[in-house]
């Protein structure tokens, strides 16, 4: 028996180089196809930002600060629920990449459906339109959600920590400069074209940037995995999730820094509508706020990138927490549609450290087997207060003011990063591939 379980182990660790040779092998083929995968889904969210494109765009059919401000709340949830759930799925899947096309395709199809509501119901039925508005968006970030676990688990299979950081920042770098092109495209709609055909072309482009996206998906090699976990009901895992807390109070308090830092970002809906309307910037401005907000994520991605790979990625999101906090703090004293273009650049760089780090604190955590869950608990705890939190902003915007919301959020990102700085880890792997 025991020359039994020797063998099994040798057979085992022979797969396990076979995986690290495959990664090694392809490596540069993955790091390019994830690139311009994530550099064109990036275009495609720069069409619909849910910080200037889609408030603007709700704005225009009449939404209350409710309805603009549950728009971070329906992205955070609709990306942390179905994570959760499909988290189970995917670790028992020897290859990741099918289940994350046949996903990625209502995906992408979400914007096209944006578009149609901008064609036909947003002039003439603009109740309708809001309401037909929010639930593609749902759909969009739904099965988002639904696709992370599984694809996050597939990046950690092909790409070795050493490249992890620096991939995720060519991402989300190749990302931003795709979006500052996508900005000016969208600046260049809101110009020229009357509402509302200058955002149903927004959402048509993000469509073609979505089908380009899935084409580079396509394109991934993925080995299957050395051995994948046994079939468990959905109800017997949901149970053993305290667990996994219990036993890694490290990776517990990183959850619960980021919950609270969530509300910190109870603005990010905000800072366009309080340009908009209290200071009174123009329409077009819009499509600027967006191009400052990629051009300065593209700058912050490659220097994070490097930080993260070589010192630790807590030092990434500590830098990005301290920028949320200090866009929070200038939009607070704003007084003129300028100041908004600093808030933008803070802000690039708080979403560009969640870009390159967030998920890869995770992953590091993790043990092998359990990838899929870390990355879904990393989703998912934060997802009550992550829905509240741009309600409270919403609430706070109407009953008191924007700069309420601001100020709200400054002291709520301040806590979170003290608790991240003080409690939490830096849980660097030894193994280059992370396994």
């Amino acid at each position: 028996m025991r020359a039994l379980l020797d063998s099994s182990a040798v057979e085992t660790e022979l797969k396990r180089d076979s995986l690290v040779e495959f990664a090694a092998r392809h490596l540069r083929h993955n790091f390019t196809v994830m690139t311009l995968d994530y550099a064109n889904f990036s275009l495609l969210m720069s069409f619909v930002s849910v910080s200037t494109i889609l408030p603007a765009f709700l704005e225009r059919l009449g939404a209350p600060n409710m309805a603009i401000g549950a728009m971070p709340a329906l992205q955070t949830v609709g990306y942390a629920l179905p994570a959760l759930l499909v988290a189970n799925y995917a670790e028992r899947l020897p290859r990741k990449l099918p289940f994350i096309l046949w996903m990625g395709i209502p995906e992408r199809l979400s914007t096209l459906l944006l578009a149609g509501v901008a064609f036909l119901l947003a002039a003439r039925w603009p109740a309708a339109a809001l309401v037909s508005a929010l639930l593609a968006f749902a759909m969009l970030v739904f099965f988002g959600g639904a696709i992370m676990p599984a694809w996050t688990d597939m990046f950690a299979k092909v790409m070795p920590v050493s490249h992890r950081g620096r991939q995720l920042a060519a991402s989300s770098a190749a990302g931003a400069l795709f979006g500052v092109g996508g900005a000016a495209l969208s600046g260049y709609f809101l110009r020229v074209y009357p509402f509302p055909h200058s955002y149903a072309y927004c959402f048509l482009a993000a469509f073609g940037a979505g089908c380009l996206s899935f084409l580079f998906l396509a394109l991934t090699r993925e080995p299957a995995a050395v051995g994948v976990k046994d079939n468990v009901p959905l109800r017997a895992y949901l149970r053993q999730l305290p667990a996994v807390l219990r036993r890694d109070h490290s990776f517990a308090w990183y959850l619960a820094s980021k919950s609270i830092g969530v509300l910190g970002a109870m603005g990010y809906g905000f800072y366009t509508v309080f340009a908009l309307r209290t200071l009174k910037a123009p329409e077009w401005q819009v499509g600027t706020f967006t191009l400052a907000l990629l051009a300065g994520q593209t700058l912050a991605s490659v220097g994070l990138g490097f930080v993260g790979d070589r010192y630790g990625h807590k030092r990434v999101l500590l830098a990005g927490s301290g920028c949320l906090l200090l866009a929070n703090l200038v939009a607070l004293a704003a007084t003129h549609t300028t100041h908004i273009y600093v808030v933008f650049l803070l802000m690039s760089v708080s979403l560009a450290a969640g870009v390159v780090s967030d998920n890869n604190l995770a992953l590091e955590f993790a043990p092998e087997a359990e990838r899929p869950t870390y990355v879904a608990l990393n989703m998912s705890l934060v997802a009550p207060l992550a829905f509240v939190s741009p309600l409270i902003g919403g609430l706070l915007a109407d009953s008191v003011s924007y700069r309420a919301v601001f100020l709200v959020s400054a002291l709520a990102g301040a806590i979170g990063w003290a608790v991240l700085a003080a409690k939490v880890r830096e849980p660097r792997h030894r193994s280059a591939f992370g396994v």
